[in-house]
């Protein structure tokens, strides 16, 4: 089964990546209407049915984050983040 979206939540944000050239044109048009690839959560369930009445095959990003390099983290003390 292949998957047209992904998407990730940080608690106030849905983000959804495209995973297919039929998931890209869908992720235009997130980015067309919101002005960029995010939702807020609060309309992630609305977008994700919207999507998937579309035919869109959506799903919950497994990918984990990557950790900070050492020279990321040296790099974001040096800036004071």
């Amino acid at each position: 089964m292949k998957i047209d979206l992904t998407w990730t939540s940080d608690g106030i944000f849905t983000s959804f990546l495209a995973n297919s050239n039929e998931g890209l044109e869908a992720y235009k048009e997130i980015v067309r209407v919101t002005g960029s690839n995010k939702v807020l959560d609060i309309h992630r369930e609305s977008t994700l049915r919207q999507l998937k009445e579309a035919g869109y095959r959506v799903r919950k990003s497994t990918a984990k984050p990557k950790p900070f390099s050492k020279e990321d983290t040296d790099l974001l003390a040096e800036l004071g983040v």
